[in-house]
């Protein structure tokens, strides 16, 4: 065979070769894509079934059924429903704090404690999702979760923990950025502790409403809160 009849077929089989790498690399781009939009899909069955649930009522077989595909597939993205649920938590952190940051990033220091603790109270109002799985989180969503699962949320949560401090010390004019972390730290116990309050188990919901005399265990949780909240800011106010 001819040097010039070699070339060209050592040419042809270079331009074969990246005709192939091209068509792999795309049909991995097109199984990440479907593996996005299954996942996205998991999440929304979930969602939409705890929206009328609770958590203890909701098993990965409904979940599967709602998403339309088989329970096998299910268990090819998620493990438990505890990780699937913990992901679900993991976003909804994600949202809540970057709208938090965005609010305070928007106010000069000197906030006032009473606006502050009011629009903390209505963005929790508007998610109710957040609040429900705040009140389950260590009890049960990470109980039964792999490493991976329960990092990722950890990290999320302590990342926006420290971005969200500065903004907070500087709008409520605080001499160190730990009180504000205090202070997420005590909010975070704060909700977890009145929901646990003003949503008893159906049993004692049904003793509650069985007689006036248990009225004072009836709480409205976000008038409580928010007064609570208020309370927790003007108590740092004085130790800034």
């Amino acid at each position: 065979m001819s040097t010039c009849g070699s070339e060209r077929l050592l040419e042809k089989g270079r331009i074969d070769s990246r005709k192939m790498e091209r068509r792999l690399m795309k049909s991995r781009a097109v199984k990440e894509d479907d593996k996005k939009v299954k996942r996205e899909q998991l999440i929304r069955a979930a969602i939409a079934l705890f929206n009328k649930s609770p958590f203890e009522k909701i098993s990965m077989d409904q979940i599967a059924k709602k998403a339309g595909v088989a329970k096998g597939t299910l268990y090819l993205y998620f493990k438990t429903k505890e990780e699937l649920f913990l992901e679900i938590h993991r976003m909804d952190y994600e949202f809540w704090f970057e709208s938090f940051q965005t609010y305070l990033k928007s106010k000069s220091p000197g906030l006032a404690p009473a606006e502050l603790a009011s629009w903390i109270t209505e963005s929790l109002r508007e998610n109710q999702r957040m609040v429900r799985l705040m009140a389950i989180g260590s009890a049960l969503l990470e109980k039964n979760v792999v490493y991976e699962s329960a990092f990722r949320l950890k990290d999320a949560v302590r990342r926006h923990v420290l971005e969200s401090s500065s903004d907070l010390s500087r709008v409520l004019k605080l001499k160190k950025p730990e009180i504000a972390i205090e202070f997420l730290t005590y909010l975070h116990a704060l909700i977890v502790g009145l929901w646990h309050h003003a949503e008893p188990s159906p049993i004692v919901s049904k003793v509650l409403s069985s007689s006036d005399d248990f009225e004072i265990f009836r709480i409205d949780f976000f008038r409580i809160l928010e007064t609570a909240i208020l309370t927790l800011l003007n108590g740092l106010s004085k130790d800034r």
